[in-house]
């Protein structure tokens, strides 16, 4: 590309590390998802022993916003668990219903 800069070869330094207010994570990893090439390679020792180890998935977050239409039909359990996760965390939780317009009949 004719004048983007590059980062190649271009190296930054963390200077300081904040603690998180909030942080958002799900398990790393359930037992069905062990493939037997990873039991084989680290060892079921060291695969139960990271079973309850956590992913970060993002930090810092005061605010979710779940968007939700009317069609295709989506479960209202999933949205649930994201409330409970939001409230369990000090994440304010907020619902968008879209496309409500589009219901007729009965559906509205």
């Amino acid at each position: 590309m004719a004048g983007a800069e590059s980062s190649v070869g271009r190296r930054g330094v963390i200077a300081e590390r904040l603690e998180r207010d909030t942080v958002l994570s799900r398990p790393n990893r359930a037992l069905s998802d062990v493939k037997q090439e990873d039991l084989e390679a680290l060892g079921a020792d060291t695969l139960l022993r990271n079973m309850g180890a956590h992913k970060l998935i993002c930090a810092n977050v005061q605010q979710a916003v779940f968007v939700f239409a009317p069609k295709p039909a989506s479960t209202l359990l999933i949205l649930d668990s994201y409330i409970v996760a939001c409230i369990g965390n000090g994440i304010e939780p907020v619902i968008v219903f879209n496309k409500c317009d589009l219901l007729v009949g009965e559906d509205a």
